[in-house]
């Protein structure tokens, strides 16, 4: 399986039988799984996205809030 370790282990049986067709090797896919499996060969998994949002975290201060020293509205639109 020396493709397998070429691609550093991100081809799975689709792309090796590809890769393997191309080299003259007609080799099924099932017969393919079965031989990665005997040998303990599986592909490695991408990492899922886990999108990066606002660090909420950050120990910095606040925006302090103004209106906490203004009187309180009677009316509407008053602020």
């Amino acid at each position: 399986m020396k493709a397998f370790g070429v691609h550093k282990r991100c081809y799975g049986t689709r792309r090796l039988r590809v890769e393997l067709r191309r080299k003259g090797y007609h080799v099924g896919r099932q017969r393919l799984r079965t031989v990665m499996r005997r040998r303990g060969l599986h592909a490695l998994q991408p990492k899922a996205f886990t999108p990066r949002t606002t660090d909420s975290t950050h120990g910095l201060r606040c925006a302090p809030n103004w209106l906490l020293h203004q009187p309180k509205p009677t009316q509407a639109n008053q602020v």
